[in-house]
């Protein structure tokens, strides 16, 4: 009874338990994710990983890449034949600026020899852009 009393006081240890062995420390190899001081997992990688790089690598080059150089090359064509066609865009076609700017009722179409032609060399206003001479000035 007194060892029962002092066992839950504590002031008897209480008898120890046969300790089991310790299993041993697992090999570098078998761990999961493969450390890097092992280098056989950079040169052999499993299949979810080659198939994870081939799909990554494929739409990330395909998508970006070649939608971003075919948008550069599209508006670099664009503007190439913009600036063959004049300083003011390109030309007309049936009234209309066949630009983008034409949807804000923009007229890109107006060059330079367009304004100088309409004034002649008194500085009065010859003829219209469309070249219909103007009625209402002497000349």
């Amino acid at each position: 009874m007194l060892s029962s009393f002092a066992l839950s006081r504590g002031l008897m240890q209480q008898p120890l338990r046969p300790r089991l062995p310790l299993p041993p420390p697992p090999h570098p190899a078998d761990s999961f994710p493969p450390s890097l001081s092992f280098p056989t997992s950079l040169f052999y990688p499993s299949l979810a990983h080659s198939l994870f790089f081939f799909f990554f690598f494929f739409f990330f080059f395909f998508f970006f890449f070649f939608f971003f150089f075919f948008i550069v090359l599209h508006l670099l064509l664009l503007t190439s034949r913009a600036m063959s066609e004049g300083a003011g865009g390109f030309k007309e076609l049936n009234g209309f600026s066949s630009s983008s700017s034409s949807i804000l009722n923009v007229d890109c179409s107006l060059k330079v020899k367009d304004v100088l032609r309409e004034f002649d060399t008194n500085g009065s206003l010859a003829e219209h852009r469309h070249g219909e001479v103007n009625k209402d000035i002497d000349h």
